[in-house]
């Protein structure tokens, strides 16, 4: 899901995200983005924090709420508040306006890897039950520092 409130930038990002096989929704505001949200469960959104009628950071609260799916920001409003905000806020991801094409097609695929990649992970169980079935022991360990070794920094 596409959530983009320029029309150039939306059709840009559409056509480029459906050329590489993606199925894209656009929504070109923030309450178009939630009833779209309501009707499609996306496995991706590209969210711009500059929106006519909403603050893009909401609705990246939101959102993270609501799904697992990650969410990139794509905005112009890239100060270092914003982008710290954003990924504190749930983001996978924060690409400034301008941007390369290629660049955020990458991110993109890296961040769906990434989310695919936790979908997969074996839960603390399983992977507790596979060390006893092959007889491995865990190897975790806790490093302390004293106080004494803080004052010697």
């Amino acid at each position: 899901m596409v959530v983009e409130d320029d029309p150039a930038m939306s059709a840009m990002l559409s056509k480029a995200l459906t050329a590489r096989g993606y199925r894209v929704f656009v929504a070109a505001n923030g309450n178009d983005a939630r009833a779209l949200f309501g009707e499609v469960r996306p496995d991706l959104i590209i969210l711009d924090l500059i929106l006519p009628d909403a603050d893009g950071l909401s609705l990246t609260t939101s959102f993270g709420r609501l799904t697992g799916a990650p969410i990139v920001i794509c905005s112009a409003r890239h100060g270092q508040l914003d982008r710290v905000l954003g990924l504190k806020l749930g983001a996978a991801d924060f690409v400034p306006k301008p941007f390369e094409l290629d660049e955020l097609e990458a991110r993109v695929e890296a961040v769906l890897r990434r989310s695919r990649a936790s979908d997969e992970a074996p839960a603390g169980d399983e992977i507790g039950r596979w060390r006893q079935s092959h007889r491995v022991k865990s190897r975790a360990h806790r490093t302390e520092r004293s106080d004494d070794a803080l004052a010697d920094d």
